[in-house]
């Protein structure tokens, strides 16, 4: 509680007659995107209820802008941690094969010592990300194993047809999966730069539509069983150590992750989240990427879409206009807070006029487009870059 009072005496000295920081620095960037931060770490500390986070997580307005260094090296950072998390659940598996066919002799030492050096890598014992990424890329790359990196890019939220298009249906579809595969290519090209372009690591990735559920644009291998087939596999048994949600219509996003009867959502929580409800030890959590539409949805609420008017809502039958979508929860993987991106100084009173109007998004991150919402679950940390 005096944490909480010291904290909030430090709000009151900072903050200025409009409820935002003001008369720090001209940058709008210390300006908007700190306060709704510092404002999340004081209620959540009066929240009872435990809440999920995501793994590791990484919530932005913009690929380009928002994939900063420190943004890179926190995702290369996570990355790498899920690949030692597989790597110990591999080694884990050799010895006890090791053991079942060769009893008298015992489990091998070799794989022993790898299992060991693989839990030293991830005890949290105060060393900097930077030290920990070092040495766990090292480890990685030990040996003579190839490793293949599995990501599944889901681009639903683009695929949201416009009312206002000249183009037809099938022509606007075929216009947004084109731009997908490049936003997909792109993000492929920015993990392998990130990962050193090493030869050790192969990228597998795959495009789910949660529309349909149908897995396209299969990369990275000509072996067609290193791949889903589906969208219920996509996020179970393919265990992707990455998924990207990209940005779009928010509400054709919901809509579709809702709707389906593989009840994507709570496939994603379970994928994603420190705390799975699907009670299956021997799969590492995914590192969760969403842009604009995938940052919202990886909130508490699904409202914050509805405050600058760009998504249309009329794409989803029977919730067609704004308010119907007031306090309908999304998947509420960043200890409950909301998120809203693309902020700017055309928005502070747009913001502030939502959040009073709104009680029940009592903790709100707003994202810049160079800004990044990290989260690691397992501290319960959840910062912006």
């Amino acid at each position: 509680m005096k944490d909480n009072l010291l904290l909030i005496s430090f709000i009151s000295l900072i903050l200025g007659a409009d409820g935002f920081l003001s008369g720090l620095s001209p940058k709008p960037k210390q300006r908007l995107s700190r306060i709704y931060p510092l404002l999340a770490q004081v209620t959540s500390n009066n929240e009872e209820d435990k809440q999920d986070y995501l793994a590791f997580g990484m919530l932005i307005s913009s690929f380009t802008d928002g994939m900063t260094e420190s943004t890179s090296n926190f995702f290369k950072y996570s990355l790498a941690s899920v690949l030692v998390m597989e790597s110990i659940q591999q080694t884990q598996v050799g010895i006890e094969e090791n053991v079942k066919f060769s009893p008298c002799n015992g489990p091998d030492i070799d794989l022993l010592g790898k299992l060991e050096n693989g839990d030293e890598l991830l005890i949290d014992d105060g060393r900097s990300r930077e030290d920990k990424t070092d040495k766990m890329m090292k480890f990685l790359q030990k040996g003579q194993e190839f490793r293949d990196i599995r990501v599944l890019y889901i681009p639903t939220a683009m695929y949201a047809l416009r009312a206002d298009s000249s183009n037809t249906p099938g022509k606007q579809r075929q216009r947004a999966r084109a731009d997908g595969k490049k936003r997909r290519n792109q993000l492929v090209g920015h993990i392998e730069k990130m990962m050193g372009n090493s030869e050790k690591f192969n990228i597998l990735a795959a495009t789910l539509d949660f529309d349909d559920g149908t897995i396209k644009q299969p990369t990275g291998s000509d072996d067609k069983s290193k791949f889903p087939t589906n969208g219920k596999d996509a996020l179970t048994s393919w265990n992707p150590h990455i998924i990207y949600i990209e940005g779009g219509n928010t509400f054709w996003l919901y809509h579709c992750m809702d709707k389906s009867e593989e009840n994507y959502m709570e496939l994603i929580k379970n994928a994603c989240c420190t705390q799975r409800d699907d009670g299956d030890s021997s799969k590492f959590p995914s590192v969760y990427i969403g842009k604009s539409a995938g940052a919202i949805v990886a909130g508490k609420y699904v409202e914050t879409a509805t405050w600058k008017g760009w998504d249309d809502p009329s794409v989803v039958p029977e919730k067609e206009t704004y308010d119907k979508w007031m306090g309908d929860l999304a998947l509420d993987m960043v200890g409950g807070a909301s998120i809203f991106p693309h902020m700017s100084d055309d928005w502070i009173s747009l913001v502030a006029e939502k959040k009073e109007s709104s009680p029940q998004i009592s903790q709100l991150f707003c994202l810049e487009e160079w800004d990044a919402c990290c989260v690691e679950g397992s501290k319960e940390e959840v910062f912006v870059n």
